[in-house]
C-alpha cells in the first residue's frame, strides 16, 4: 500500500510515497501540486495585502473627507447659529421700533407727530364747549381768555388761519396739539 505524505518548508515542496518495502520514494506529480497550490495561496495572498492596502488608503481618504465635511458642516451650523441670532435681535429691534411708531401719529404730507397725553386731551375736551370734536372761533377766544390773552378778533382770525391746517373753521385735536406745542 502506498501512503502519501505532504509537507513543504520555507524552500522545497516535496511529497513522499512509502512503498511497500518501506523505501521513501519523491512523487514528481504531488511535488508539482503542492508547488502550484502554494503559488495559488502566495497569489491570492498578494492580492488580499493589496486589497487591504487600497481599502486603508480608501479609509484614510474617507476619514480625510469625513473630518473635512464636519469642518464645513460646524462652520455652516456657526454661521446659521450667529445669523439666526442676528435675525432675532434685529427682529427684536424692529420690534421695539415698529411699537415706538405706533405711539407717534402720521400726519398729512407723512409727518411724524408724537402722541396725544392726556391732559392734552383733557384740555382739548374742556374748551370744546360744545363737545363736537372742534373748538371754533368763539371757543377759541375763550381759551386765549383763561389764558391771560386778549386777542382782538383780527387777531384770532390770524390765530385760527395759523392753526386750522384744515380749512374747515375750527381747530380739531391734531391741530389744538400743534398749537399747544407752539406755545409760550
Amino acid at each position: 500500500a502506498n501512503v502519501h505524505v505532504r509537507g513543504s518548508s520555507a524552500m522545497r515542496h516535496f511529497a513522499l510515497t512509502m512503498s511497500t518495502a518501506g523505501q521513501p520514494q519523491v512523487d514528481e506529480t504531488a511535488t508539482q501540486d503542492a508547488a502550484e497550490e502554494v503559488e495559488h495561496l502566495r497569489a491570492i495572498a498578494k492580492e488580499a495585502t493589496r486589497r487591504a492596502y487600497a481599502l486603508e488608503q480608501e479609509l484614510a481618504e474617507t476619514k480625510a473627507g469625513l473630518a473635512a465635511a464636519q469642518a464645513a458642516l460646524d462652520e455652516a451650523l456657526s454661521r446659521i447659529d450667529s445669523e439666526e441670532h442676528i435675525a432675532s435681535v434685529a427682529k427684536v429691534q424692529a420690534d421695539e421700533l415698529k411699537r415706538r411708531l405706533e405711539e407717534f401719529k402720521i400726519k398729512g404730507k407723512g409727518q411724524l407727530v408724537q402722541p396725544l397725553s392726556d391732559r392734552l386731551r383733557k384740555a382739548f375736551a374742556a374748551y370744546d364747549s360744545d363737545g363736537n370734536g372742534s373748538i371754533d372761533a368763539r371757543e377759541l377766544s375763550g381759551l386765549f381768555a383763561s389764558l391771560g390773552y386778549d386777542l382782538s378778533d383780527g387777531e384770532m382770525a390770524k390765530m385760527l388761519a395759523k392753526y386750522d391746517l384744515d380749512g374747515n373753521g375750527a381747530i380739531d385735536l391734531d391741530e389744538f396739539r400743534d398749537m399747544y406745542g407752539s406755545m409760550p
